[in-house]
């Protein structure tokens, strides 16, 4: 969605819709009770088909990028936030899923005006998959997941 209403993101973009349940974090998924809810889109579950995105919204970001470059700015958008990209999804759409989570990982490639994952590492005292929403402040990590805080210093040695 060009200018999101998510106040640390300019735009929001979706691959797809829908995931499965993991972990107790997804107790209570916004994105499923949005979809399945508001929406009716019956796109959770393993067996569930997935809405893939048509190719008008796939021009969305690269022309968002361009507008950026234009004004000399960085805008975010926020990925994937009605779908899970890492999940292990082999239901009806699994082909396609997977199709587009290889042309997302191109369109990220092709945007470097956004921000691009450059790393990952196992939190220590989480178990099973997890999802959290890091905080950075004075050179130190913060990580809530369930009832857990870590802190991790990542200042530059």
């Amino acid at each position: 969605m060009e200018n999101s209403k998510i106040a640390w993101t300019n735009h929001t973009f979706n691959p797809w819709w829908g995931c499965v349940k993991v972990s107790p974090g997804c107790k209570n998924c916004y994105a499923e009770k949005f979809a399945t809810g508001r929406l009716r889109m019956p796109v959770w579950g393993q067996d569930a088909a997935r809405k893939i995105a048509s190719e008008a919204l796939w021009r969305k970001p690269l022309l968002w990028n361009k507008r950026a470059a234009d004004k000399g700015v960085r805008e975010l958008v926020f990925s994937a936030s009605m779908a899970d990209v890492f999940e292990d999804y082999q239901g009806p759409d699994a082909a396609r899923v997977m199709e587009a989570r290889e042309r997302l990982w191109a369109l990220i490639e092709a945007t470097p005006r956004e921000y691009v994952l450059k790393s990952q590492f196992t939190l220590a005292s989480v178990k099973g998959k997890s999802w959290p929403h890091p905080v950075i402040a004075s050179g130190r990590l913060y990580i809530r997941d369930q009832d857990t805080l870590l802190c991790y210093d990542v200042r530059k040695k």
